[in-house]
């Protein structure tokens, strides 16, 4: 935090105690879990210590909202939602089964609701993909959101050594989360053996994973869990693709910017790309059957598709463009435009 600028920051200590008063004070206001779940911790104590009249409060996500609702502040407010987390719920609802479902359907509606407060609260609202602003469906609240993209430490990234010859594909994802889990798992059982055969491929799984997800995968042939690791660059070796096979999901997937800041042509569904800018389309290619992953790899290993020098140029773009220099410049356009 120190080098990247912060002069001062604090911790916001909570127990067993605070979350469960926050839940039942949460249930019978209406609130969505996750932001009922931290209600009643001191982040708001915090927020007024350090608040001095005319500063400008950042929230990020929904559940630290309730702490910045406050009179003497409210002018200074602006939401970072990132993405509409309701969207989420309102796919992964499909996926569960009773009574789950209906948990996870009660949870889509307090949490779309309190998306909604959320912009009417804010001075401004940040949103990375413009179907979430569409999904909150209120068209009297459009001058009050702006779509505006994630950032990576544009620093960390160097183009790989890229061949149509390379071997693995790679998942950089949390796969302990559901939409990872049940995205990789798809796509490991009915999509990466035909690919491994075809074109006599192996799979690279990179992220946080639990023992139990481990096993699971290793099961497959040629697919080889890495888990966590220290630095992204150390799993790219002999890397052919990056996979972003996730169709419960909202927003934007920092892996894929990650997958083309290093330089590499990237496989994902639909949905993981809306929020991707189109001008990458020609590194990036929607994905959502066999067919599709098939038709693209042949392109790529085959027909000389894509370049290493046209992926090298791809590097270069998303580190201007989705640069934390990028990201604050637009934040700061937008909260400069708001009060004046």
């Amino acid at each position: 935090l120190i080098d990247i600028g912060v002069k001062h920051h604090s911790v916001v200590k909570y127990n067993v105690l605070t979350l469960i008063t926050g839940l039942i004070i949460g249930f019978f206001k209406g609130l969505p879990l996750q932001v009922s779940l931290f209600y009643k911790t001191k982040l708001g104590d915090v927020l007024l210590k350090y608040y001095k009249p005319g500063d400008i409060v950042f929230t990020h996500l929904v559940r630290s909202v309730p702490h910045a609702c406050n009179k003497l502040i409210l002018n200074g407010f602006y939401c970072e939602m990132t993405d509409t987390i309701s969207r989420n719920y309102s796919v992964l609802k499909n996926h569960v089964f009773f009574p789950f479902n209906f948990l996870v359907g009660l949870e889509e509606r307090r949490l779309k609701n309190y998306e909604k407060y959320c912009v009417q609260k804010a001075n401004h609202t940040f949103l990375v993909s413009e179907k979430d602003k569409i999904y909150l469906g209120k068209k009297s609240l459009d001058h009050k959101i702006s779509v505006t993209p994630l950032a990576i430490d544009s620093t960390k990234y160097e183009p790989i050594d890229w061949k149509r010859t390379n071997k693995y594909l790679l998942i950089i994802a949390n796969f302990n989360s559901i939409q990872n889990f049940k995205g990789t798992k798809h796509f490991i059982d009915n999509i990466f053996p035909t690919l491994s055969l075809k074109f006599n491929l192996k799979l690279r799984l990179v992220g946080n994973i639990s023992h139990k997800f481990t096993k699971t995968f290793s099961k497959t042939d040629n697919v080889h869990v890495l888990g966590k690791v220290s630095s992204l660059s150390e799993s790219l070796s002999d890397v052919i693709c990056g996979v972003c096979p996730i169709h419960i999901s909202a927003g934007m997937q920092t892996k894929i910017l990650d997958y083309m800041a290093f330089g590499l042509p990237v496989l994902s569904s639909t949905r993981s790309i809306e929020s991707i800018d189109t001008m990458f389309s020609k590194y990036l290619y929607k994905c959502d059957n066999i067919l599709q992953y098939s038709h693209y790899l042949d392109l790529i290993i085959n027909q000389n598709f894509i370049s290493k020098e046209e992926l090298r140029n791809c590097s270069k773009l998303v580190k201007s463009m989705y640069s934390e220099k990028s990201l604050k410049q637009n934040l700061m356009s937008v909260v400069n435009t708001s009060n004046n």
